[in-house]
Protein backbone atom coordinates (compact mmCIF):
# COMPACT_ATOMS: atom_id res chain seq x y z
CA UNK A 1 0.00 0.00 0.00
CA UNK A 2 3.17 2.56 -0.09
CA UNK A 3 6.47 2.82 1.14
CA UNK A 4 7.63 4.68 4.85
CA UNK A 5 11.01 5.68 6.09
CA UNK A 6 10.13 3.75 9.64
CA UNK A 7 11.79 0.59 9.29
CA UNK A 8 10.73 -2.76 10.42
CA UNK A 9 11.68 -4.60 13.65
CA UNK A 10 12.92 -7.77 12.43
CA UNK A 11 11.11 -8.22 8.36
CA UNK A 12 11.69 -6.37 5.75
CA UNK A 13 8.63 -5.16 5.40
CA UNK A 14 5.39 -3.92 7.36
CA UNK A 15 1.89 -5.97 7.68
CA UNK A 16 -1.32 -4.95 8.66
CA UNK A 17 -4.96 -6.68 9.04
CA UNK A 18 -6.22 -3.81 7.67
CA UNK A 19 -5.68 0.10 6.42
CA UNK A 20 -6.93 1.71 9.57
CA UNK A 21 -4.31 0.24 11.22
CA UNK A 22 -1.96 2.18 9.42
CA UNK A 23 -3.58 5.14 10.42
CA UNK A 24 -3.81 4.35 14.31
CA UNK A 25 0.24 3.51 14.16
CA UNK A 26 3.04 5.75 14.34
CA UNK A 27 3.99 4.99 10.56
CA UNK A 28 3.35 7.13 8.09
CA UNK A 29 3.16 6.77 4.40
CA UNK A 30 5.09 8.95 1.96
CA UNK A 31 3.43 10.32 -1.03
CA UNK A 32 4.39 11.78 -4.46
CA UNK A 33 4.60 15.19 -2.77
CA UNK A 34 7.51 14.03 0.02
CA UNK A 35 10.45 16.59 -0.12
CA UNK A 36 13.47 14.46 0.32
CA UNK A 37 16.34 16.52 2.57
CA UNK A 38 18.35 14.35 3.16
CA UNK A 39 19.04 10.42 1.66
CA UNK A 40 16.10 7.75 2.43
CA UNK A 41 15.67 4.40 3.26
CA UNK A 42 12.46 3.15 2.14
CA UNK A 43 10.86 0.39 3.65
CA UNK A 44 6.89 -1.33 2.02
CA UNK A 45 4.05 -1.24 4.01
CA UNK A 46 1.60 -4.46 3.04
CA UNK A 47 -2.57 -5.08 4.27
CA UNK A 48 -3.84 -7.98 4.00
CA UNK A 49 -6.34 -8.45 1.55
CA UNK A 50 -9.22 -8.61 3.47
CA UNK A 51 -12.07 -9.08 0.61
CA UNK A 52 -14.01 -12.66 -0.53
CA UNK A 53 -15.71 -13.71 -3.38
CA UNK A 54 -19.21 -15.94 -3.49
CA UNK A 55 -21.72 -16.83 -5.94
CA UNK A 56 -25.50 -17.24 -6.05
CA UNK A 57 -25.15 -20.61 -6.74
CA UNK A 58 -22.49 -22.04 -4.53
CA UNK A 59 -25.21 -24.95 -3.24
CA UNK A 60 -25.82 -25.72 -7.07
CA UNK A 61 -22.11 -25.90 -7.85
CA UNK A 62 -21.19 -27.98 -4.48
CA UNK A 63 -23.99 -30.81 -5.06
CA UNK A 64 -23.03 -31.02 -9.42
CA UNK A 65 -19.38 -31.51 -7.52
CA UNK A 66 -18.10 -28.62 -9.92
CA UNK A 67 -15.08 -26.49 -7.81
CA UNK A 68 -16.18 -23.57 -6.51
CA UNK A 69 -12.77 -22.02 -7.07
CA UNK A 70 -13.62 -22.67 -10.86
CA UNK A 71 -16.18 -20.59 -10.67
CA UNK A 72 -15.48 -17.59 -9.00
CA UNK A 73 -11.84 -16.80 -7.81
CA UNK A 74 -9.16 -14.21 -6.79
CA UNK A 75 -6.07 -12.87 -9.64
CA UNK A 76 -3.52 -10.75 -8.70
CA UNK A 77 -2.59 -9.83 -12.50
CA UNK A 78 -0.22 -7.19 -10.84
CA UNK A 79 1.54 -6.65 -7.69
CA UNK A 80 -0.85 -3.51 -6.77
CA UNK A 81 -4.06 -4.82 -8.42
CA UNK A 82 -6.75 -7.64 -7.55
CA UNK A 83 -8.95 -8.99 -10.03
CA UNK A 84 -12.48 -10.76 -9.35
CA UNK A 85 -13.14 -13.45 -11.77
CA UNK A 86 -16.36 -15.49 -12.71
CA UNK A 87 -16.28 -18.32 -15.41
CA UNK A 88 -18.56 -18.24 -17.94
CA UNK A 89 -18.30 -22.06 -19.51
CA UNK A 90 -18.03 -23.68 -16.40
CA UNK A 91 -21.89 -24.13 -15.70
CA UNK A 92 -24.02 -25.47 -18.51
CA UNK A 93 -27.17 -24.31 -16.62
CA UNK A 94 -26.74 -20.66 -15.85
CA UNK A 95 -25.33 -18.28 -17.48
CA UNK A 96 -23.31 -14.75 -15.90
CA UNK A 97 -25.30 -11.77 -14.85
CA UNK A 98 -22.52 -9.64 -13.19
CA UNK A 99 -20.34 -8.95 -10.20
CA UNK A 100 -22.47 -7.75 -6.97
CA UNK A 101 -21.59 -5.84 -3.59
CA UNK A 102 -24.26 -6.59 -0.42
CA UNK A 103 -25.85 -9.27 -2.34
CA UNK A 104 -28.62 -10.78 -0.32
CA UNK A 105 -31.27 -12.43 -2.27
CA UNK A 106 -32.40 -12.75 -5.98
CA UNK A 107 -35.14 -9.95 -4.41
CA UNK A 108 -32.11 -7.81 -2.71
CA UNK A 109 -29.07 -8.26 -5.17
CA UNK A 110 -27.15 -5.29 -3.75
CA UNK A 111 -24.77 -3.14 -5.92
CA UNK A 112 -24.50 -4.40 -9.23
CA UNK A 113 -20.63 -3.46 -9.37
CA UNK A 114 -19.90 -4.85 -13.38
CA UNK A 115 -21.84 -6.83 -15.82
CA UNK A 116 -18.28 -8.35 -17.00
CA UNK A 117 -16.66 -11.92 -15.49
CA UNK A 118 -13.38 -9.79 -14.86
CA UNK A 119 -12.90 -6.50 -12.57
CA UNK A 120 -10.00 -4.85 -11.38
CA UNK A 121 -10.72 -3.76 -7.64
CA UNK A 122 -9.35 -0.01 -7.41
CA UNK A 123 -6.73 1.61 -4.60
CA UNK A 124 -8.76 0.68 -1.41
CA UNK A 125 -11.32 -1.81 -2.68
CA UNK A 126 -8.91 -4.57 -2.66
CA UNK A 127 -7.96 -3.97 1.25
CA UNK A 128 -11.58 -3.26 2.89
CA UNK A 129 -13.15 -6.14 4.06
CA UNK A 130 -16.32 -6.63 1.94
CA UNK A 131 -17.77 -9.56 -0.15
CA UNK A 132 -17.96 -9.77 -3.89
CA UNK A 133 -20.63 -12.25 -5.22
CA UNK A 134 -20.79 -13.60 -8.73
CA UNK A 135 -24.11 -13.58 -9.91
CA UNK A 136 -26.00 -16.05 -12.06
CA UNK A 137 -29.10 -16.28 -13.88
CA UNK A 138 -30.83 -20.21 -14.81
CA UNK A 139 -31.31 -20.64 -18.19
CA UNK A 140 -33.85 -23.03 -18.95
CA UNK A 141 -33.41 -25.38 -21.91
CA UNK A 142 -36.29 -25.82 -24.73
CA UNK A 143 -34.81 -28.76 -26.59
CA UNK A 144 -36.62 -29.03 -30.06
CA UNK A 145 -36.74 -33.06 -31.41
CA UNK A 146 -37.42 -34.60 -34.88
CA UNK A 147 -38.90 -37.82 -35.45
CA UNK A 148 -35.87 -39.98 -34.63
CA UNK A 149 -35.44 -38.67 -31.15
CA UNK A 150 -32.68 -36.10 -32.24
CA UNK A 151 -32.08 -32.64 -30.69
CA UNK A 152 -32.01 -30.60 -33.67
CA UNK A 153 -32.60 -27.01 -32.19
CA UNK A 154 -31.68 -26.28 -28.05
CA UNK A 155 -33.30 -22.18 -27.47
CA UNK A 156 -32.20 -20.90 -24.05
CA UNK A 157 -33.96 -19.01 -21.72
CA UNK A 158 -32.83 -17.29 -19.08
CA UNK A 159 -34.57 -16.63 -15.68
CA UNK A 160 -34.99 -12.97 -16.11
CA UNK A 161 -37.06 -12.96 -19.75
CA UNK A 162 -40.75 -12.90 -19.73
CA UNK A 163 -41.39 -14.91 -22.98
CA UNK A 164 -42.83 -17.71 -24.26
CA UNK A 165 -43.20 -19.36 -27.73
CA UNK A 166 -44.70 -16.98 -29.67
CA UNK A 167 -44.82 -13.28 -29.86
CA UNK A 168 -47.67 -10.70 -32.02
CA UNK A 169 -46.37 -8.47 -35.21
CA UNK A 170 -47.82 -6.40 -37.24
CA UNK A 171 -47.53 -7.39 -40.98
CA UNK A 172 -47.60 -5.19 -44.12
CA UNK A 173 -51.03 -4.92 -44.01
CA UNK A 174 -51.37 -3.64 -40.45
CA UNK A 175 -52.88 -6.87 -39.34
CA UNK A 176 -51.77 -8.57 -35.60
CA UNK A 177 -50.27 -11.97 -36.66
CA UNK A 178 -48.70 -14.35 -34.12
CA UNK A 179 -45.42 -15.58 -35.57
CA UNK A 180 -43.00 -18.35 -33.06
CA UNK A 181 -40.40 -17.20 -31.52
CA UNK A 182 -37.64 -19.66 -32.01
CA UNK A 183 -37.81 -20.04 -35.58
CA UNK A 184 -34.78 -21.96 -36.56
CA UNK A 185 -36.38 -25.03 -34.66
CA UNK A 186 -39.19 -24.71 -37.47
CA UNK A 187 -36.63 -24.50 -40.43
CA UNK A 188 -34.53 -27.35 -38.51
CA UNK A 189 -37.27 -29.68 -38.55
CA UNK A 190 -38.58 -29.15 -41.91
CA UNK A 191 -35.32 -30.05 -43.34
CA UNK A 192 -35.75 -33.10 -41.47
CA UNK A 193 -38.76 -34.48 -43.05
CA UNK A 194 -39.05 -36.01 -46.33
CA UNK A 195 -41.21 -34.64 -48.67
CA UNK A 196 -44.67 -36.32 -48.06
CA UNK A 197 -44.25 -35.33 -44.38
CA UNK A 198 -45.70 -31.98 -42.86
CA UNK A 199 -44.90 -30.56 -39.96
CA UNK A 200 -48.27 -30.16 -37.70
CA UNK A 201 -47.49 -28.77 -34.17
CA UNK A 202 -45.10 -29.00 -31.60
CA UNK A 203 -46.07 -31.28 -28.29
CA UNK A 204 -44.44 -31.09 -24.80
CA UNK A 205 -43.23 -34.65 -22.66
CA UNK A 206 -42.95 -33.19 -18.94
CA UNK A 207 -41.20 -34.06 -16.44
CA UNK A 208 -43.82 -36.75 -15.36
CA UNK A 209 -44.15 -38.24 -18.76
CA UNK A 210 -47.38 -36.63 -20.11
CA UNK A 211 -47.94 -35.16 -23.23
CA UNK A 212 -49.71 -31.56 -23.55
CA UNK A 213 -51.05 -30.33 -26.73
CA UNK A 214 -49.17 -26.98 -28.26
CA UNK A 215 -52.71 -25.36 -27.82
CA UNK A 216 -52.35 -25.62 -23.85
CA UNK A 217 -49.06 -24.02 -23.51
CA UNK A 218 -47.58 -21.81 -26.17
CA UNK A 219 -48.53 -19.00 -24.64
CA UNK A 220 -47.30 -19.56 -21.22
CA UNK A 221 -43.86 -18.40 -19.42
CA UNK A 222 -41.24 -20.50 -19.67
CA UNK A 223 -40.16 -21.19 -16.12
CA UNK A 224 -38.37 -24.50 -16.39
CA UNK A 225 -36.39 -27.11 -19.17
CA UNK A 226 -39.19 -28.52 -21.46
CA UNK A 227 -38.88 -30.92 -24.44
CA UNK A 228 -40.42 -30.85 -27.36
CA UNK A 229 -41.22 -33.17 -29.97
CA UNK A 230 -43.56 -32.68 -33.04
CA UNK A 231 -46.38 -34.11 -34.50
CA UNK A 232 -46.41 -35.16 -38.46
CA UNK A 233 -48.44 -35.76 -41.15
CA UNK A 234 -47.82 -38.29 -43.24
CA UNK A 235 -48.77 -38.54 -47.18
CA UNK A 236 -48.85 -41.85 -48.69
CA UNK A 237 -49.89 -42.95 -52.12
CA UNK A 238 -50.47 -46.03 -53.09
CA UNK A 239 -51.22 -47.92 -56.06
CA UNK A 240 -53.99 -50.09 -57.48
CA UNK A 241 -51.39 -53.35 -56.09
CA UNK A 242 -50.54 -51.65 -52.93
CA UNK A 243 -47.13 -50.81 -53.72
CA UNK A 244 -46.32 -47.03 -52.22
CA UNK A 245 -45.60 -44.38 -55.59
CA UNK A 246 -42.53 -42.56 -55.38
CA UNK A 247 -43.34 -39.00 -54.18
CA UNK A 248 -39.66 -37.63 -53.30
CA UNK A 249 -38.11 -38.00 -56.34
CA UNK A 250 -34.26 -38.97 -57.27
CA UNK A 251 -31.53 -38.44 -59.11
CA UNK A 252 -32.53 -40.42 -61.90
CA UNK A 253 -36.31 -40.70 -61.32
CA UNK A 254 -38.82 -37.77 -61.61
CA UNK A 255 -41.26 -38.64 -58.78
CA UNK A 256 -44.80 -40.18 -59.54
CA UNK A 257 -47.17 -38.07 -57.52
CA UNK A 258 -46.26 -34.29 -56.35
CA UNK A 259 -48.03 -33.50 -53.39
CA UNK A 260 -49.00 -30.07 -51.80
CA UNK A 261 -50.32 -30.43 -48.60
CA UNK A 262 -51.64 -27.92 -45.40
CA UNK A 263 -53.58 -29.04 -42.33
CA UNK A 264 -56.94 -29.39 -43.67
CA UNK A 265 -56.13 -30.53 -47.75
CA UNK A 266 -54.16 -32.28 -49.52
CA UNK A 267 -53.59 -31.59 -53.56
CA UNK A 268 -52.09 -34.92 -55.19
CA UNK A 269 -50.45 -34.17 -58.96
CA UNK A 270 -49.78 -37.46 -61.48
CA UNK A 271 -46.51 -36.89 -62.77
CA UNK A 272 -46.37 -39.46 -64.33
CA UNK A 273 -48.51 -41.92 -67.21
CA UNK A 274 -50.53 -43.84 -64.59
CA UNK A 275 -51.99 -46.95 -66.26
CA UNK A 276 -53.25 -48.74 -62.85
CA UNK A 277 -57.30 -49.22 -61.95
CA UNK A 278 -57.05 -47.15 -58.62
CA UNK A 279 -54.78 -44.89 -56.69
CA UNK A 280 -54.76 -44.68 -52.78
CA UNK A 281 -53.81 -41.49 -50.70
CA UNK A 282 -53.72 -42.26 -47.07
CA UNK A 283 -53.53 -39.90 -44.18
CA UNK A 284 -52.01 -40.28 -40.97
CA UNK A 285 -50.57 -37.97 -37.65
CA UNK A 286 -46.90 -39.79 -36.15
CA UNK A 287 -46.99 -38.41 -32.15
CA UNK A 288 -44.68 -38.54 -29.70
CA UNK A 289 -46.06 -40.90 -26.68
CA UNK A 290 -45.10 -40.57 -22.93
CA UNK A 291 -43.37 -43.88 -23.43
CA UNK A 292 -40.63 -42.72 -25.74
CA UNK A 293 -42.14 -44.16 -28.86
CA UNK A 294 -43.54 -42.78 -31.32
CA UNK A 295 -47.14 -43.85 -33.47
CA UNK A 296 -49.62 -43.00 -35.78
CA UNK A 297 -53.07 -42.26 -35.76
CA UNK A 298 -55.35 -42.72 -39.36
CA UNK A 299 -56.87 -38.95 -40.02
CA UNK A 300 -60.46 -38.56 -41.04
CA UNK A 301 -61.90 -35.57 -42.79
CA UNK A 302 -58.60 -34.14 -44.93
CA UNK A 303 -59.93 -33.01 -47.89
CA UNK A 304 -58.02 -34.64 -50.65
CA UNK A 305 -57.68 -33.76 -54.57
CA UNK A 306 -56.36 -35.25 -57.07
CA UNK A 307 -55.27 -33.58 -60.77
CA UNK A 308 -54.53 -35.41 -63.47
CA UNK A 309 -51.01 -33.44 -64.01
CA UNK A 310 -48.76 -30.99 -62.57
CA UNK A 311 -51.01 -28.45 -64.02
CA UNK A 312 -53.32 -27.22 -61.35
CA UNK A 313 -55.05 -24.73 -63.03
CA UNK A 314 -57.46 -27.64 -64.42
CA UNK A 315 -60.40 -28.91 -62.20
CA UNK A 316 -59.04 -31.77 -60.15
CA UNK A 317 -60.73 -35.81 -61.17
CA UNK A 318 -61.58 -36.75 -57.96
CA UNK A 319 -61.74 -35.12 -54.44
CA UNK A 320 -63.17 -36.52 -51.73
CA UNK A 321 -63.00 -36.48 -47.69
CA UNK A 322 -60.73 -39.41 -46.06
CA UNK A 323 -62.84 -42.04 -44.42
CA UNK A 324 -62.22 -43.11 -40.79
CA UNK A 325 -59.10 -45.51 -42.05
CA UNK A 326 -57.20 -42.22 -43.27
CA UNK A 327 -57.45 -43.08 -46.87
CA UNK A 328 -59.10 -41.73 -50.00
CA UNK A 329 -59.37 -44.40 -52.98
CA UNK A 330 -59.85 -42.99 -56.67
CA UNK A 331 -60.90 -45.11 -59.50
CA UNK A 332 -60.06 -44.85 -62.61
CA UNK A 333 -61.89 -44.82 -65.91
CA UNK A 334 -61.15 -44.31 -69.32
CA UNK A 335 -63.17 -45.51 -73.00
CA UNK A 336 -62.90 -47.42 -75.70
CA UNK A 337 -64.35 -46.94 -78.76
CA UNK A 338 -64.32 -49.51 -81.85
CA UNK A 339 -65.88 -48.00 -85.45
CA UNK A 340 -66.93 -50.04 -87.83
CA UNK A 341 -66.35 -48.91 -91.68
CA UNK A 342 -68.14 -51.47 -93.75
CA UNK A 343 -66.47 -51.08 -97.62
CA UNK A 344 -67.39 -54.74 -98.54
CA UNK A 345 -71.26 -54.75 -99.55
CA UNK A 346 -71.48 -58.37 -99.44
CA UNK A 347 -70.55 -58.20 -95.55
CA UNK A 348 -73.38 -55.38 -94.78
CA UNK A 349 -75.52 -57.68 -92.93
CA UNK A 350 -73.07 -59.59 -91.19
CA UNK A 351 -71.88 -58.34 -87.56
CA UNK A 352 -68.80 -58.74 -85.93
CA UNK A 353 -67.34 -59.98 -82.08
CA UNK A 354 -64.84 -57.45 -80.83
CA UNK A 355 -63.31 -58.51 -78.05
CA UNK A 356 -61.24 -56.48 -74.79
CA UNK A 357 -58.68 -58.11 -72.95
CA UNK A 358 -57.10 -57.14 -70.07
CA UNK A 359 -53.03 -57.81 -69.31
CA UNK A 360 -53.96 -61.01 -68.05
CA UNK A 361 -55.73 -62.23 -71.21
CA UNK A 362 -59.02 -62.11 -69.55
CA UNK A 363 -62.14 -60.87 -71.70
CA UNK A 364 -63.48 -57.39 -69.93
CA UNK A 365 -65.87 -56.86 -72.79
CA UNK A 366 -67.66 -58.00 -75.85
CA UNK A 367 -68.63 -55.36 -78.35
CA UNK A 368 -71.24 -56.81 -81.32
CA UNK A 369 -70.87 -54.38 -84.47
CA UNK A 370 -73.18 -54.01 -87.57
CA UNK A 371 -70.95 -52.43 -90.46
CA UNK A 372 -70.77 -48.75 -89.98
CA UNK A 373 -71.50 -49.41 -86.46
CA UNK A 374 -69.64 -47.61 -83.55
CA UNK A 375 -69.43 -48.49 -79.59
CA UNK A 376 -67.66 -46.91 -76.54
CA UNK A 377 -66.60 -48.97 -73.48
CA UNK A 378 -66.28 -48.11 -70.41
CA UNK A 379 -62.88 -49.61 -68.61
CA UNK A 380 -60.57 -49.02 -65.67
CA UNK A 381 -56.92 -47.56 -66.49
CA UNK A 382 -54.63 -49.95 -67.65
CA UNK A 383 -52.99 -52.26 -70.76
CA UNK A 384 -55.96 -54.09 -73.27
CA UNK A 385 -55.79 -55.22 -76.67
CA UNK A 386 -58.59 -55.19 -78.54
CA UNK A 387 -59.18 -58.40 -81.38
CA UNK A 388 -61.46 -59.55 -83.66
CA UNK A 389 -63.44 -62.72 -82.27
CA UNK A 390 -62.99 -64.89 -85.31
CA UNK A 391 -63.29 -68.72 -83.91
CA UNK A 392 -67.05 -68.55 -84.65
CA UNK A 393 -66.89 -66.45 -88.40
CA UNK A 394 -64.44 -69.27 -90.37
CA UNK A 395 -64.98 -67.64 -93.39
CA UNK A 396 -63.00 -64.09 -92.16
CA UNK A 397 -59.29 -63.36 -91.45
CA UNK A 398 -58.64 -60.78 -89.29
CA UNK A 399 -55.69 -58.81 -89.33
CA UNK A 400 -56.82 -57.23 -85.97
CA UNK A 401 -54.51 -57.41 -82.46
CA UNK A 402 -54.42 -53.66 -81.62
CA UNK A 403 -52.68 -52.50 -77.67
CA UNK A 404 -54.58 -50.07 -76.26
CA UNK A 405 -53.34 -48.28 -73.18
CA UNK A 406 -55.41 -46.01 -71.15
CA UNK A 407 -54.54 -43.86 -68.48
CA UNK A 408 -54.35 -40.21 -67.43
CA UNK A 409 -52.28 -39.28 -70.75
CA UNK A 410 -55.16 -41.12 -72.90
CA UNK A 411 -58.02 -41.59 -71.89
CA UNK A 412 -60.08 -42.02 -74.57
CA UNK A 413 -59.46 -44.22 -77.59
CA UNK A 414 -60.87 -44.55 -80.73
CA UNK A 415 -60.26 -47.44 -82.80
CA UNK A 416 -61.73 -48.34 -86.57
CA UNK A 417 -61.85 -51.18 -88.97
CA UNK A 418 -62.12 -50.92 -92.17
CA UNK A 419 -63.35 -54.46 -94.47
CA UNK A 420 -61.12 -54.23 -98.04
CA UNK A 421 -62.37 -56.70 -100.71
CA UNK A 422 -60.51 -60.25 -101.01
CA UNK A 423 -59.13 -62.02 -103.79
CA UNK A 424 -61.31 -65.04 -104.50
CA UNK A 425 -64.79 -65.84 -103.50
CA UNK A 426 -66.10 -68.84 -101.77
CA UNK A 427 -68.55 -71.38 -103.29
CA UNK A 428 -71.63 -69.47 -101.92
CA UNK A 429 -70.05 -66.23 -104.28
CA UNK A 430 -69.74 -64.21 -101.21
CA UNK A 431 -66.33 -62.89 -100.69
CA UNK A 432 -64.50 -63.59 -97.81
CA UNK A 433 -63.25 -60.46 -95.90
CA UNK A 434 -60.15 -58.99 -94.29
CA UNK A 435 -60.51 -56.64 -91.39
CA UNK A 436 -57.86 -53.84 -90.99
CA UNK A 437 -56.84 -51.73 -88.07
CA UNK A 438 -57.35 -48.63 -89.29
Amino acid sequence: VGWTTEKPDNKGYHTFKAYNEIEDSDIELISPSTIMNSSMELWPAYVEIQISVKSNIDSYLTAHSIDLDEVRYITRPEVNQTQLNAATDKVDDYEFEGWYQDYVSEANKGKLITNNATYILQDKESIEKDTYTAVYRKIYKVNYYNTKGEIIYTAGVNQNESRSFVREVTDMNGNQVTIPIDSEAYSKINQNLASNELFQNWQWQQTDGTIKDWDSFYNTTIRQDMNLYPIVRKVTVLDAKGNEMDVTGSDDKEADIILTANKDKVDAFLNTKYEQSSLTVHVEDMYYKADGEYDTDNIEGVEVRLFKDTNNSRDPIAADNTNGNGDVTVNFFGEITIKRNAAEEDAKDDVFIFEILDENENVVNEILLAPGENKTVKVPYGNYKAIQKKDWAWRYISGLSVDVKINNDNVKTVIGYEEGRAIHKWFDSMTYVDNEYK
